[in-house]
């Protein structure tokens, strides 16, 4: 397990530019920072790291004026601590196999669209996710929407100030 950091570092990044270091994607380095312990087991949350002090939100404003919380990790103390994890866990090659394979078996599958010939109900019975997958799909959607409502809040607060 990783400990907290109690100083700002000059390297936050977003878990895409985290991932670079290892060949990873986002989805790639969200999964491992969950199987080290740092997010959520469900979701998009990064609870565990935040109370650590390994990552930070950051609020922002997409390309169409839309805020959003950008999280950001603490790579100095991350990219060692992710390397030691992969050292420990069969190397590079074994762990991103790993986690490429367990985001495989994650994911949902997209509705097919009715055939003409077939009626719409049995096209979205056959294609369907399952009931953990919309599980996992509410919960992440709630998070976001969460996060968008504090933002707001704050974002009201700070106009008024």
């Amino acid at each position: 397990m990783v400990v907290g950091s109690s100083h700002v570092s000059e390297s936050w990044l977003v878990m895409t530019d985290l991932g670079k270091r290892f060949g990873w994607n986002s989805n790639e380095v969200g999964l491992c920072l969950r199987f080290m312990g740092l997010r959520d087991a469900e979701g998009p949350g990064a609870a565990p790291a935040l109370e650590m002090g390994l990552a930070r939100e950051q609020p922002d404003l997409d390309g169409k004026g839309i805020p959003f919380v950008r999280l950001l990790w603490d790579a100095e103390v991350l990219i060692p601590a992710m390397s030691e994890f992969i050292e420990q866990n069969g190397g590079l090659v074994s762990v991103t196999e790993n986690l490429r394979d367990e985001l495989k078996a994650r994911r949902v599958s997209v509705t097919p669209r009715a055939k003409k010939s077939g009626s719409s109900r049995q096209a979205v019975q056959e294609g369907a996710p399952d009931s953990n997958q919309l599980l996992f799909l509410i919960q992440e959607l709630t998070t976001k929407v969460n996060m968008l409502e504090l933002e707001v809040k704050r974002l009201g607060e700070l106009r008024s100030a």
